[in-house]
């Protein structure tokens, strides 16, 4: 049984995991083997029964590191004060009232930016602005 259950890890492994398009998040997140191939390390090295808790364990770490992962990755980026000031924010209301032009094309330029964007003055380090 632990030959046919390391075949099917192989077959997963060689098949079916570069199809999905996605590794193993455990492997990803902390730099040690993925999960495919420490169940089959442990299931090679403890036999069936014991490996395959082994690996059912990690498999829970493994749904615990994913879930870690999308919680940072959903979470805002905070700006500092500073980062806020020179963001550079425009709200540039061009018109789009030329036929056959389209609102995407009409991007800000330099000459519109300067007029409709409210940047704060930067002052120099000696005192001018």
């Amino acid at each position: 049984m632990a030959r046919l259950a390391l075949g099917a890890i192989v077959l997963y492994q060689r098949y079916l995991s570069p199809v999905k398009g996605f590794s193993c998040a455990y492997r990803v997140l902390t730099g040690r083997d993925s999960c495919s191939a420490y169940g089959y390390r442990v299931i090679a090295r403890h036999g069936l029964r014991r490996g395959t808790s082994l690996l059912q364990r990690r498999l829970q770490a493994c749904g615990e590191q994913h879930q870690l992962h999308l919680a940072r990755e959903q979470a805002p980026r905070r700006m500092t004060a500073r980062h806020r000031a020179q963001a550079g924010d425009c709200a540039c209301d061009l018109p789009c009232d030329l036929p056959g032009a389209d609102c995407l094309s009409n991007a800000c330029d330099a000459s519109d930016v300067l007029e409709c964007c409210d940047w704060p003055a930067r002052k120099k380090k000696n005192g001018q602005s």
